[in-house]
């Protein structure tokens, strides 16, 4: 008698399936990195776009586009010790004690008031897209 050898196979879902960020959010993300890479090109010219926190936000649309946590990961690495380094310039410097000089820009009143919030948005957005990936919210 001749068996006949059944190959195990892994059925693909379908894309509906997949998805675990919903379309909205990766438009209003996207969206907001459009607006924001926008403005920053004209305030400061396409060298801004070389510092790790713009870096980390373009691989948090493509992380959140293809919703492969690998990109998600590779920001969440890239960009927490400079981070960590800002926020605590940042808060030092609240107190009028700054120790690395890194945030002074968010205390000049010659540069807009939108321009000193982005790194509050842009830290908010490399955020968000870590759980969105993990936890599929």
């Amino acid at each position: 008698m001749h068996s006949q050898v059944d190959t195990p196979t892994i059925a693909q879902p379908s894309n509906a399936q997949t998805r675990r960020i919903p379309s909205w959010l990766k438009l209003t993300y996207t969206l907001f990195v459009v607006v924001l890479a926008i403005y920053y090109w004209r305030e400061y010219g396409p060298t801004n776009f070389v510092y790790f926190c713009d870096v980390a936000l373009f691989l948090g649309v493509a992380a959140v586009w293809t919703e492969r946590p690998i990109y998600a990961s590779m920001a969440a690495v890239g960009i927490t010790i400079p981070q960590l380094m800002w926020q605590f310039d940042f808060i030092s410097s609240l107190f009028g004690m700054p120790i690395l000089g890194m945030t002074a820009y968010m205390f000049d009143t010659n540069i807009s008031l939108f321009a000193r919030d982005c790194p509050f948005s842009l830290l908010v957005a490399d955020l968000l897209a870590v759980p969105c990936l993990a936890y599929g919210i």
